[in-house]
């Protein structure tokens, strides 16, 4: 009956209702994203991203419609159901795996979101491009291991032996590592934590990762077994040894060779034509991963315990995306180079660094917290003098303070995305209803990625569904596996909604046209 009143509607023109608002309502309520920064609680099994309970939703704010009606309106007004957050689980929740961790991880339910409710957005921090040797010097240095040490000096103790020395050299003595890049390398102290926690920094560690990923990735393979053996062989084998029985005169002559061989390697044109095929094919996830490793911990890690200072931190927030998903969303995006790359609710920024330098693309980030927005903003400059001191590209990087319902300027960068996270697996309906129509202005073909989906798999465009937001996106459902995210050891899925008007359109034109 509703169908064939529809039919009639086409003949003769009809005045579509419109919501007028009361002037006795209460105001909308506010409502506060979470960060990308904080795991919060463990996902809810057996109930996955997108399960819904309409009985318990608030009624769906209005909309617009999509694109442009046709000239003569529908009378059948549309209809919605908004999805619920869903609830948090009890079980215990297994600890994260990535580079990139925070202390103070377990959160307990999943609480409506609320945004403050006066944000002033920040001029964003704009780190240019960089097309790795090609680009001019840069003469600010990272932050130094020793820095990082010196400024948490109970925190750490000596790691090796001096069998020779009647005294054992200071624990900040320094050594020095050389960099693939311009610039003098950093200085490395031979020290270790004394807490045994597992995210706690170990120079040490750093030190002998970096000398493996320097070897490993960025040296050709035939000057690299030559010039610094293999892990059974060379000066690798030999600066193992010396780790593993904390030698430690044979670990600084060890580490003063490997300094010595690479700065006569890379002043060859073989090495500089290999870290340019490099820079071209892109930059692997374990050399980023590496990377970012490297500036977590000289820029955030310092400062992780202040992240829980907020009342929003608390039972509120939810967790952040490790990096193998997010190559993962690289991989299924199509995401590099003159692509634009938007993160809504960015945290700290890990996935605006991951994404501009695993695909070279231009990377946004806005986040409404201001600590983690100015750790984001931290964290994007010492990535620029790090992937420098390495020699290698990155896309251009920008990240703000804002709310990313009401940031000026955010729109236009929207305009240009052609992919857009959105981390909304703790939102409510009401802030999923308020994307929805700041995403009618993407243009067509964006892919926007989120932990749950925006648009029900099976959804179809009807006459009830044809003026909601949702009928513009296409959607599909993609599985994510174990340690993938920060707030479950489990497995999940995630969505990418692509912006596709024309089955819309096509409608539209069935049903008497535009």
């Amino acid at each position: 009956m509703e169908y064939l009143q529809f039919l009639q509607g086409l003949k003769r023109p009809t005045p579509r209702p419109t919501a007028k608002a009361s002037k006795s309502a209460p105001p909308a309520p506010q409502v506060r994203r979470p960060s990308n920064t904080l795991p919060a609680v463990r996902r809810p099994h057996p109930t996955q991203p997108g399960s819904s309970s309409p009985a318990s939703e608030p009624d769906s704010p209005a909309r617009r419609r999509p694109i442009a009606p046709p000239s003569r309106s529908s009378p059948v007004e549309p209809r919605h159901r908004p999805q619920a957050p869903a609830r948090a689980g009890s079980t215990k929740r297994k600890r994260s795996r990535s580079p990139v961790t925070h202390r103070s991880q377990t959160r307990r339910s999943l609480s409506p979101i609320t945004i403050p409710s006066e944000v002033t957005a920040t001029p964003p921090v704009v780190i240019p491009a960089s097309r790795g040797l090609e680009t001019a010097v840069n003469n600010t240095p990272p932050i130094s291991c020793r820095e990082l040490v010196v400024n948490d000096a109970r925190a750490y103790t000596t790691y090796f032996t001096w069998p020779d020395a009647t005294d054992p050299p200071p624990l900040f003595n320094p050594v020095h590592l050389e960099y693939p890049g311009p610039g003098p390398g950093e200085a490395y102290v031979l020290a270790v934590p004394r807490s045994a926690a597992g995210d706690a920094y170990s120079p040490v560690k750093d030190l002998i990762a970096t000398v493996q990923t320097i070897v490993q990735h960025l040296v050709p393979p035939d000057t690299a077994a030559a010039a610094f053996g293999t892990g059974s062989t060379g000066l690798l084998r030999r600066l193992e040894r010396a780790s593993n029985r904390r030698l430690g005169p044979d670990f600084v002559a060890a580490i003063a060779e490997f300094s010595a061989e690479l700065a006569r390697v890379k002043a060859t044109p073989a090495f500089r034509a290999h870290l340019r095929e490099v820079a071209a094919r892109g930059l692997s996830l374990d050399l980023v991963t590496h990377l970012l490793h490297q500036v977590y911990s000289r820029t955030v890690a310092p400062h992780a315990e202040t992240l829980t200072a907020y009342e929003a931190f608390s039972d509120q927030v939810y967790g952040e995306v490790n990096p193998v998903l997010v190559h993962d969303f690289i991989r299924q995006t199509g995401l590099g180079p003159g692509q634009v790359f938007v993160d809504l609710g960015c945290g700290i920024g890990n996935v605006v660094l991951q994404v501009a330098a695993e695909a070279g693309c231009e990377s946004h980030g806005v986040e409404v917290m201001e600590q983690p927005s100015r750790l984001a903003a931290t964290q994007a400059r010492e990535f620029e003098t790090r992937l420098h001191a390495y020699g290698l590209p990155h896309g251009r990087v920008a990240v703000q303070r804002g709310d990313f319902l009401n940031t000026p300027g955010l729109p236009a960068t929207l305009q240009l995305a052609d992919v857009v996270l959105v981390n909304n697996y703790a939102f409510s309906s009401t802030l999923n209803q308020r994307l929805l129509q700041l995403f009618l202005d993407l243009r067509e073909g964006t892919q926007v990625i989120s932990l749950r989906s925006f648009v029900p798999v099976d959804y179809r465009i009807n006459a009830r569904t044809a003026a909601n937001p949702e009928s513009i996106l296409r959607v599909r459902q993609l599985p994510y596996h174990s340690d993938a995210v920060s707030w479950t050891g489990n497995g999940g899925h995630y969505f990418i909604h692509t912006v596709d008007r024309g089955p819309l359109q096509a409608f539209w034109a069935r049903h008497g046209g535009a």
